[in-house]
């Protein structure tokens, strides 16, 4: 076995492990993030599926305590995790609901990330218009996000040079 493979079989013992203990001592916000944890691991090592599985859990522990925050991160967590499995659609659905709780929780900086992966979401399927009208760049703007309004900018650009508009695609690249 390599070192590599060692030190990752060693890593989810010690997460499932976590995991064991506070679920035996009923501590629900560290069984959430066990699951997270377990859920990385899996990713980093190319099990999604697995990962899907461990997230969801965490999904319903954030859902059955209140924690819209958390909620958020689990399904930026299961829309990557989706992305890697080339389930674009779902991906999206998770976006989506991350959108709305970050909405829901009044966080201008997540609704601009949020919208920030819609956009690369619909890029990705070849929907470039509904990739430019994502509001990535506005929110950016109005929250003075210099980083946000960079990357919102590159993005339309990519976007307005597959759609052929290539004067917008330079106007936005020179604006990134």
């Amino acid at each position: 076995m390599s070192k590599v493979n060692e030190r990752n079989s060693e890593i989810m013992t010690l997460h499932k492990q976590d995991l064991t203990d506070v679920q035996q001592e009923m501590d629900k916000r560290g069984e959430a993030r066990a699951f997270t944890k377990l859920g990385n691991v899996y990713s980093s090592l190319g099990g999604f599926k697995q990962a899907i599985e461990c997230y969801g859990q965490h999904l319903s522990i954030a859902k059955e305590l209140g924690n819209i925050a958390e909620e958020g991160q689990v399904y930026r967590n299961l829309a990557n995790a989706s992305d890697n499995l080339n389930e674009f659609r779902r991906a999206t659905e998770y976006h989506t609901l991350n959108l709305s709780v970050a909405k829901a929780a009044g966080d201008r900086v997540g609704e601009a990330v949020s919208h920030g992966y819609l956009g690369n979401d619909y890029e990705r399927r070849g929907d470039f218009k509904k990739a430019i009208e994502q509001q990535h760049l506005a929110i950016a703007k109005e929250i003075e996000e210099r980083a946000g309004e960079g990357t919102a900018y590159c993005s339309r650009g990519k976007a307005s040079h597959c759609l052929g508009d290539f004067r917008q695609a330079i106007e936005y690249h020179k604006k990134h």
